[in-house]
C-alpha cells in the first residue's frame, strides 16, 4: 500500500486530500469498509472542525480517496497523517 497526502491544494487551502494505493484487483468496495472500520476506533469521537475523516473508492484511478477541511483547525489536519 501506498499512502499521499496533500495539505494544501492551490484552490482549496486548509484540506488535506489523502490517498491509498493498493495492490492492482483489490476489490475497493472491501478495502475501504476494512479501513474505515479499522480507524473508527480513533476517529469516532474526536470532534471535527469542518468535515470528519472518509474514505470513498475511485474505480476509475483503483485507490481510496478522502478528502477533509480542516479550516482554521490545524489539528485536524495532524490527526489525519499522524
Amino acid at each position: 500500500f501506498r499512502m499521499d497526502f496533500d495539505c494544501l491544494v492551490e484552490q482549496q487551502e486548509n484540506v488535506v486530500i489523502y490517498t491509498v494505493h493498493p495492490p492492482s484487483g483489490t476489490d475497493l468496495s472491501v478495502l475501504c469498509r476494512t479501513w474505515m472500520d479499522h480507524v473508527w476506533k480513533w476517529v469516532e469521537d474526536y470532534i471535527w472542525h469542518r468535515d470528519p475523516f472518509c474514505l470513498h473508492p475511485d474505480l476509475e484511478r483503483g485507490c481510496l480517496v478522502g478528502r477533509t477541511r480542516f479550516g482554521d483547525n490545524i489539528e485536524d489536519e495532524w490527526f489525519i497523517v499522524a
